[in-house]
């Protein structure tokens, strides 16, 4: 757009355009050919404004440039066949009752889009050996999940963050280890939770959470009476952090909330024991 006036500031606001030439305005089609020559028509629009000063001596500033509000009759929108087929979409909710023929300035698509991408890799695996021992039935195993990583990216273009190992994140490696003895009716089982350490990168410097390391310990009996009050019945303790192991401190703030541990990895409660009686017919 050129500006061809330059004029001393007047004291009197420029005009715009009146109602009759915005009403034909508003029944011009709706282009961008149509808005630029709108633009272009409107000396409002072309003029730069200075206070007063001697003929041929540089402009003195500020300028003031002079403008006026088009309204929407003058924004270009979306095409004809693009808004039919927004009014034709089941997923269209008309709350406003807006018909379809009116003039449509703009569309905001608020739908939830899953830009993000999300990239893991790792390693499952589970070891078992059974035996004779003492004249029951024994096995030893373990069962273990290493992760190679986690990449995150929050769009396609954004560069990938690795996350693993990480406060508030999976970490790299978790093992479980079990050794079972069954005789008769009697069970026992004792179980070994391994999680590996980690990173605390929410606080400056980086901290490093150490390893925890806890015990189950399951007893149990199955009455073996073909009949009468004991048949079917089961009698189990349980017992979950046996050693009452605490978990690694971590100093994490949760909103608000400052907490000593982490509780994506780990668990407070410490040891807890259960008394289990089932019966089944």
């Amino acid at each position: 757009m050129s500006l061809d006036l330059v004029k001393p500031a007047q004291t009197a606001a420029l005009s715009g355009p009146p109602q009759q030439e915005r009403d034909r305005l508003a029944t011009l089609e709706r282009t961008e050919a149509n808005h630029a020559a709108a633009l272009a028509g409107l000396a409002c629009l072309q003029r730069v404004e200075a206070p007063a000063t001697v003929p041929g001596a540089p402009l003195a500033f500020p300028l003031t440039v002079a403008t006026w509000n088009l309204e929407r009759s003058y924004a270009v929108e979306k095409s004809a066949a693009r808004i039919a087929e927004l009014f034709a979409s089941p997923y269209y909710l008309d709350l406003a009752g807006i018909p379809s023929t009116a003039p449509i300035v703009a569309i905001a698509d608020a739908r939830t889009r899953n830009l993000s991408i999300v990239k893991q890799s790792g390693l499952d695996f589970d070891l078992q050996y059974d035996f004779g021992l003492g004249g029951g039935n024994a096995t030893i195993g373990a069962n273990a999940t290493y992760i190679f990583g986690i990449n995150q990216q929050l769009t396609a273009t954004s560069a990938p963050v690795d996350v693993v190992d990480t406060v508030g994140n999976p970490i790299d490696l978790r093992v479980r280890g079990r050794a079972t003895w069954n005789k008769g009716g009697f069970g026992a089982a004792l179980f070994v939770n391994y999680a590996d350490g980690y990173r605390n990168l929410t606080v400056t410097p980086a901290q490093r959470v150490s390893s925890w390391t806890t015990f189950d310990l399951n007893l149990s009996y199955s009455f073996q009476q073909p009949s009468g009050p004991f048949k079917g019945l089961r009698v189990a303790l349980n017992a979950s952090n046996l050693f009452d192991s605490d978990p690694p401190y971590v100093s994490y703030v949760v909103g608000t909330l400052a907490v000593g541990f982490d509780g994506e990895n780990a668990n407070p409660m410490g040891r807890f024991v259960a008394l289990q009686v089932t019966k089944s017919w």
